[in-house]
């Protein structure tokens, strides 16, 4: 496609994007098998289920070299397999005339891999390389190295390369644009699940459910857009701002204070933390009235 633009004042046709004439549907094929199981007289029961999913002919932008006039083409970019396992158990604690006692668990693992690209490198998309072999998820950043405590500037770490271009070690830079990016972490957890309890005493009831997740990682950009340094004037600012550094021989993670535009809170793993929790997302208590009460007042 086209579309008209100018230099200069002089009108003209600009190349705006190119079509893939050989552009198919994605498609997707998958397998997945499960049990069901029930012990102790069904006190225990549960479900156990393994998948696998393969997105084959993913669409999306495939980067072109800037020579060609567009940036992207969208095209049928390669193969992803997402596969795990899901696991549901149910139980019956404590059933008594008076008491009883019900709790469920669910639990999942879910495992993302590049199976296939049509470019011979990887690409990089944001905050993420797609790599053959490696996951969607996988954060492809820069590596924080802390703060000078000589002159309070921030750092991150850099690989050194020989003539040839082997990494041969590594060191620290306080230019952010020279840091080496690589792969740390993912958002993707271990697993993650959520628990149920069930609690019943003659007429009173007590529900509690949980969600938990273990094993990811999250980039917390709200925290680093707090921790700019003021590089914005009259911009919100963290009371960890407060720990800067401020003298020669001052220890601390917060670089000194710079007035003006700076990659200090730039993306890097500065800000990325463990993203493991247990939470409690309901907690209900009930009370059920007497069949006989309910009658008296009206009701049914």
């Amino acid at each position: 496609s086209a579309e008209i633009g100018g230099n200069e004042g002089n009108p003209g046709v600009l190349l705006d994007g190119v079509a893939d004439v050989n552009l198919k549907w994605e498609k997707t094929a998958q397998i997945s098998a499960g049990i069901d199981f029930g012990f102790l007289k069904d006190r225990i029961t549960g479900s156990l289920d393994y998948y696998k999913k393969n997105s084959i002919d993913l669409i999306l932008n495939k980067p072109l070299a800037p020579s060609l006039g567009v940036s992207a083409i969208t095209t049928n970019i390669g193969e992803v397999e997402n596969s795990g396992y899901e696991l549901i158990l149910n139980s019956i604690n404590v059933q008594t005339e008076d008491f009883s006692w019900k709790t469920n668990l669910n639990l999942s693992k879910n495992d993302n891999k590049i199976i296939k690209l049509v470019t011979e490198k990887p690409i990089i998309r944001g905050i993420q390389q797609w790599e053959v072999g490696k996951s969607l998820y996988e954060f492809f950043i820069p590596e924080w190295a802390g703060v000078d405590p000589a002159d309070g500037a921030a750092m991150w770490y850099k690989d050194d390369l020989d003539t040839n271009g082997n990494v041969i070690g590594r060191s620290t830079t306080k230019v952010y644009a020279d840091g080496t990016r690589g792969y740390h972490g993912s958002s993707l957890p271990d697993f993650e699940g959520g628990f149920t309890s069930y609690m019943k005493y003659k007429n009173f009831d007590l529900n509690l459910i949980f969600n938990f997740s273990v094993g990811g990682q999250i980039l917390d950009s709200d925290y680093s857009s707090l921790m700019n340094g003021f590089s914005s004037p009259g911009s919100n600012a963290h009371p960890d701002n407060l720990q800067r550094w401020q003298n020669p021989g001052d220890v601390t993670d917060v670089p000194k204070l710079v007035i003006g535009n700076n990659s200090d809170s730039s993306t890097s793993t500065r800000f990325l933390y463990d993203n493991d929790y247990l939470r409690l997302k309901s907690l209900t208590l009930g009370y059920n009235l007497p069949s006989d009460m309910v009658k008296n007042i009206g009701f049914s």
